[in-house]
């Protein structure tokens, strides 16, 4: 469970510019847990010697202050949304810098020189403007994270490659197409995300990653994934959904580490291939074209989460039924029919979602589901519901909207279950 609270805490970093930690304040810096932040310049400019970390999100308007550069213990400066077109060249005379946040600004190059920065550890220069990179970023030798999400650059430098200390790259919301040939160089990444952008293939070197535990790939024009990835024994998130694969990704057979996969809106119309991967905690594979689920499932002893919703299912797969750890399903709008079957016999199913399906009957052993917490049947056209379905002791939430129940069948509902159980219709 710690890893998937990191894996959350990675993901919720990665896809979002604002997140601040005590970590980005302190630990991750070599700071001092007690280091002040400082919020006005006024303050700042009063006690030079102890600034080390200067935080000016939305206060410049466009101008930056070249006082700034009387702070010569400065570490690590914040600079959010201030409407600066050009990157302070300030800034480069502060040589203690070890991190620079400046995204959300309008920044469209930065300066040859940035190369003299050399104990800079975190630039993060997501959503502006940049249409490229210069070669000399290549000579940030300490840098480990860069995050350039959400701007114009189209193609990497080469010189990007030799940043070996490079922990994590983030690139989302580009129009990059390839990566450097020599990118499998950068072979202490942990995190890459090349979401939102407009590859076709994936390099076959992106297999020398094999630090990576986080890589998103999704939003891109991806038919395939290259088998050389199977070398990435360490992923533990892995995104690829709206991508084009048609196929499920063999090369996903190989990530014995995986707690998160999302495969979700990619064609993909067979899921045929065994899923042996015990850590797996989240699956989503909703938003596909699959008629049914073949594969040996059973593996998945810590599968938490499944997502089937919106595939073309006619009925709840058998195999599914084989994830006994499984607390929450979602398969919600197929077209299923009955609710029966082993499914009733899933001893940990918390949350059922079968709202917009067809079913017109549930089954009498619905009583089986003892850790039942929600039932959603919202527009399906159920005529009645088995009394049994009062043994479901941890039931709490039932919801019946737009089905054929009558009012009065509702009403019987009421009187055999228990109070604390709350019917939606």
């Amino acid at each position: 469970m710690k890893t998937i609270i990191h894996v959350l805490v990675i993901l919720f970093c990665v896809s979002s510019p604002n997140c601040i930690t005590a970590q980005d304040n302190t630990m991750g810096l070599g700071l001092v847990e007690e280091s002040k932040v400082y919020k006005s310049l006024e303050e700042a400019l009063s006690e030079k010697d102890k600034v080390t970390i200067l935080k000016l999100n939305g206060k410049l308007n466009g101008k930056f202050p070249k006082e700034i550069a009387q702070l010569t213990n400065l570490q690590a400066i914040y600079l959010k949304y201030n409407k600066l077109k050009e990157f302070p060249k300030v800034l480069l005379k502060l040589k203690g810098l070890r991190k620079i946040d400046i995204q959300e600004n309008l920044l469209t190059k930065l300066p040859k020189e940035i190369k003299h920065l050399k104990n800079l550890h975190t630039l993060v220069l997501s959503q502006n403007d940049l249409e490229s990179l210069p070669a000399t970023i290549g000579e940030l030798s300490q840098l480990e994270e860069l995050e350039l999400n959400w701007n114009q650059l189209e193609f990497l430098p080469d010189e990007i490659c030799e940043l070996k200390n490079l922990k994590k790259l983030t690139l989302g919301g580009n129009k990059i197409t390839t990566l450097p040939a020599d990118f499998g160089k950068l072979n202490n990444l942990n995190i890459l995300s090349l979401m939102n952008n407009q590859f076709r293939e994936i390099p076959l070197y992106i297999g020398e990653l094999t630090k990576l535990e986080y890589l998103n790939l999704s939003n891109n024009n991806l038919t395939g994934l290259p088998l050389e990835m199977k070398n990435l024994q360490h992923l533990v998130y892995l995104k690829l959904n709206h991508n084009e694969f048609y196929n499920y990704p063999q090369a996903i057979t190989a990530f014995k580490s995986l707690e998160v996969l999302h495969i979700n809106n990619c064609n993909i119309d067979t899921l045929g291939a065994d899923l042996d991967m015990p850590g797996l905690y989240e699956l989503n594979v909703s938003g596909n074209n699959l008629s049914s689920v073949t594969a040996d499932l059973s593996k998945l002893v810590s599968l938490k989460q499944f997502r089937l919703n919106d595939n073309n299912l006619s009925f709840i797969p058998i195999s599914v039924t084989a994830i006994l750890n499984l607390e929450r399903l979602f398969l919600d709008d197929n077209n299923i029919t009955k609710l029966s079957g082993d499914i009733t016999k899933m001893p940990k199913l918390k949350r059922l979602h079968l709202e917009r399906n067809k079913i017109n009957y549930v089954d009498e052993s619905i009583s089986n589901m003892k850790s039942l917490e929600l039932l959603q049947l919202n527009n399906n056209p159920i005529t009645s519901l088995p009394r049994t379905i009062k043994d479901c002791r941890h039931l709490i939430n039932i919801y019946v909207e737009n089905t054929k129940l009558k009012p009065s069948q509702i009403n019987d509902l009421k009187n055999i279950m228990q109070p604390s159980i709350f019917i939606y219709y």
